[in-house]
């Protein structure tokens, strides 16, 4: 009888939260690293269409080259994904059309017109041209034309001579 009575003693030595942080706040959060905190944001973020949607725009950025790489912290420049990813954008918008509310098909329409905008831009700075003759008020198209134009006309010859 005097076994049964000694059994286990169970003592909880884990502190709870406000325990924790009466002890050495400072410390708690000195001792979290980043990817704790991106973690824990995470799981405490709302996960719905819209947030995904954002979460692919901001890839895309990233390889357009508008915002940093989060690990490099380098903007760099990747057309072939900047793409990619705005066509899955495009193919969630087919897919899932009749299905979304007003606010989300807004929200794609508005992100694939900006996206479309900055791949035109990211793919149109790539091309140098130097033409040091170029006006800046007309288009590089207009300047070709009449520059075509003008070397036509220096190679015909005038019909009435004058003697």
């Amino acid at each position: 009888m005097d076994d049964e009575q000694k059994g286990f003693k169970i003592t909880d030595k884990r502190a709870s939260a406000s325990e924790a942080e009466a002890v050495d706040p400072e410390k708690k959060q000195d001792e979290r690293t980043c990817a704790e905190i991106a973690e824990e944001e995470a799981f405490t973020t709302v996960l719905n269409f819209s947030t995904f949607i954002l979460s692919l725009t901001t890839s895309a950025l990233v390889c357009l080259g508008e915002l940093p790489d989060p690990i490099t912290k380098d903007k760099t420049l990747n057309l072939p994904l900047a793409q990619q990813t705005i066509s899955i954008i495009e193919i969630l918008k087919e897919k899932t059309a009749g299905n979304l509310t007003e606010d989300e098909e807004n929200l794609l329409g508005t992100v694939l017109y900006d996206l479309r905008m900055k791949y035109v831009q990211s793919a149109l700075s790539l091309i140098h041209i130097s033409e040091p003759t170029r006006l800046l008020s007309i288009s590089y198209a207009v300047f070709c034309l009449k520059k075509k134009k003008y070397a036509r006309r220096s190679q015909v010859e005038p019909l009435h001579r004058t003697q």
